[in-house]
């Protein structure tokens, strides 16, 4: 089995999937012609390995299914023309190397076609499952933004990025004055004046930039893609008077403090970038709060 999945991966180069006794390769990119081509290959590979242990071909049956417009990927249809071949194997209606196109192929009946819905069911269902998990592991619940373990992973996302393409980024940490004030009052107007804080500094965003709630309190960061730490610093200035101007109409006005760091200038590390930029916010609430400072 492990060798069969290895031929797999090793011929296509795609993600191979376990499906009982069964390995299924998504072929992605191509005209139907290569992935046909590719298929025999693997069959071919399969068959000229085994005769070297004295296996008899056919090692493995091979089912290549084609799938060349939109409409025939739906879960649905796939799952069909999955089990359509699979029956078509191993009921040896046919060699052990087929070629099928999807959109010739009759939907499966009867009890194959229970298997296909719900099959599809439970995949949904799963689906909704991790998306809910991926929710609560990836968000903060107050701000509805990502959360600390998103930044952080964005961060590391940013180097590898900014490495390959030979690009600068900037992050901000951005850090509210005047939580303190609201949470004496209540902490869900904590919590409002946070949901707003959010909101008023990704208003000034691009589609291209992250931002997320960072470590406690009021703060968060922001990730700034191709950005130097003068434009960085240009962004954060924004934010700074946006809020200011905003949160006259808050219970309490409010003010930010943010601090800069860019990669490579500043730093190269995720851990160090972030302890560059929250260095530097740190100066600037030791300077008077409601500013900007750049490392």
């Amino acid at each position: 089995m492990r060798w069969a999945a290895n031929v797999l991966r090793g011929s296509t180069k795609q993600r191979t999937y376990r499906m009982g006794n069964e390995f299924l390769s998504v072929i992605k990119g191509g005209s139907p012609q290569d992935h046909a081509k590719l298929s025999k290959h693997v069959y071919d590979r399969l068959n000229n390995e085994a005769a070297t242990v004295g296996l008899q071909p056919p090692a493995a049956n091979l089912a290549l299914i084609s799938f060349t417009t939109q409409q025939q990927c739906s879960p649905e249809n796939i799952l069909s023309a999955y089990y359509g071949a699979l029956f078509a194997l191993k009921g040896k209606t046919s060699g052990p190397y087929m070629v099928f196109d999807a959109g010739q192929m009759k939907p499966v009946t009867g009890f194959l076609a229970y298997v296909v819905y719900h099959t599809v069911s439970r995949i949904t269902s799963l689906g909704n499952t991790l998306d809910l998990a991926n929710q609560q592991a990836h968000f903060d619940p107050i701000s509805g933004l990502p959360n600390m373990q998103a930044a952080v992973e964005e961060i590391k996302s940013a180097i590898q990025t900014a490495n390959q393409v030979k690009q600068p980024f900037s992050i901000l940490v951005v850090d509210g004055d005047t939580l303190r004030q609201y949470n004496k009052l209540s902490y869900s107007g904590g919590d409002e004046m946070i949901k707003k804080l959010g909101e008023t500094l990704k208003g000034e965003t691009r589609p291209s930039d992250f931002i997320a709630r960072w470590r406690t309190g009021d703060q968060f960061l922001v990730v700034l893609p191709n950005s130097v730490p003068q434009s960085a610093a240009g962004v954060a200035e924004r934010m700074r008077s946006a809020v200011e101007r905003i949160s006259k109409d808050w219970m309490i006005h409010s003010t930010i403090s943010v601090g800069v760091a860019s990669f490579p200038q500043h730093a190269k590390t995720p851990q160090k970038l972030v302890e560059t930029a929250e260095a530097a916010v740190k100066r600037a609430k030791e300077q008077g709060k409601n500013r900007v400072a750049v490392f």
